[in-house]
């Protein structure tokens, strides 16, 4: 992302995967609303998947007729695709932003891959699922696999505050102790998300399932012990973001991490989840994946580079 101290040369490229379904319109209305620090190029990208042609019916038949049919709704799916990229780059440009639309035929997460490799963005939004049949499953399976190869920030976004104002108003950003968090804190900072919102800083202090009711005594100790000294690393860490908040907050989760993820953004009313992702372990089910998996509201997960 570039700096944003001093004169901007280098704009914030944002890459939007949509097949215009419901809720690649969540991801639409996103990144119009966004908070940025300085003006942002939206890359709006549609993939015709080949949906009835995907494999390649009659294609190795001598049929010359089949063959041709079979091009020719390749070539309808492209231009599908296309359609569908220019409505929404139209829509977005509306809204103010800057806009490159453009579509790309083959498999579906392994083109958004490709555009993420050459055109490296320094945000990739997605909805959590998208369109079957002719439009082809966008997101879903595909929108994991997005997250779990790229290294760039994923927003994984849904249904937004149905007012018009910028996004995010109440972010959550989850600290679990990795160094990882350093990175998204300064993600933010530089986005500048943080600015004009309200920020809470929640620290998972997690426990193993079961200990809590077998050492109710042991466990509150514990947690006493250790609060002031992670409330005061929490706020030595989220620092610049409190700087730049409207109003910010630290608050502490005791027990299974994810359900204090979830428990906290229901209770809080967040419109968006930030977490980081450390580097992935071969077997590893990363906790960033399972707080996109099952929260309710849009998550954002940046890797740790």
């Amino acid at each position: 992302m570039p700096s944003v101290g001093g004169q901007t040369t280098t704009p914030i490229r944002v890459l939007l995967a949509t097949d215009d379904s419901e809720a690649a319109r969540c991801a639409e209305a996103w990144v119009s609303r966004l908070r940025w620090s300085q003006p942002c190029v939206v890359d709006v990208l549609c993939v015709a998947a080949h949906a009835i042609t995907r494999f390649g019916w009659g294609m190795q038949t001598y049929r010359a007729t089949v063959r041709q049919a079979v091009e020719q709704l390749r070539q309808s799916e492209l231009l599908a695709a296309e359609r569908v990229a220019n409505a929404v780059g139209e829509r977005l440009q509306r809204a103010g932003s800057m806009v490159h639309a453009w579509a790309r035929q083959g498999d579906t997460a392994e083109e958004i891959l490709a555009a993420i490799e050459q055109d490296r963005p320094d945000l990739v939004a997605l909805g959590p699922r998208g369109r079957s049949g002719l439009a082809q499953l966008l997101l879903g399976g595909v929108s994991h696999e997005v997250i779990v190869a790229t290294t760039r920030p994923v927003l994984v976004a849904r249904k937004p505050p149905a007012d018009a104002g910028p996004l995010p108003r109440h972010l959550l950003l989850v600290v679990d102790g990795t160094l990882a968090a350093e990175t998204a804190v300064d993600w933010l900072v530089r986005a500048a998300w943080a600015a004009g919102a309200r920020v809470t800083l929640l620290g998972l202090l997690g426990v193993s399932p079961g200990v809590e009711d077998d050492q109710p005594t042991l466990t509150s100790g514990l947690t006493g012990l250790v609060r002031g000294d992670a409330t005061t690393a929490l706020d030595r860490l989220a620092e610049p973001l409190r700087r730049q908040a409207d109003t910010f907050t630290i608050e502490l989760a005791i027990g299974h991490p994810l359900e204090g993820v979830l428990r906290a953004a229901e209770d809080l009313e967040c419109d968006l989840i930030v977490v980081a992702r450390p580097p992935r372990r071969r077997g590893q089910d990363p906790f960033a994946e399972k707080v996109v998996r099952h929260a309710s509201t849009s998550v954002l997960i940046v890797p740790k580079t």
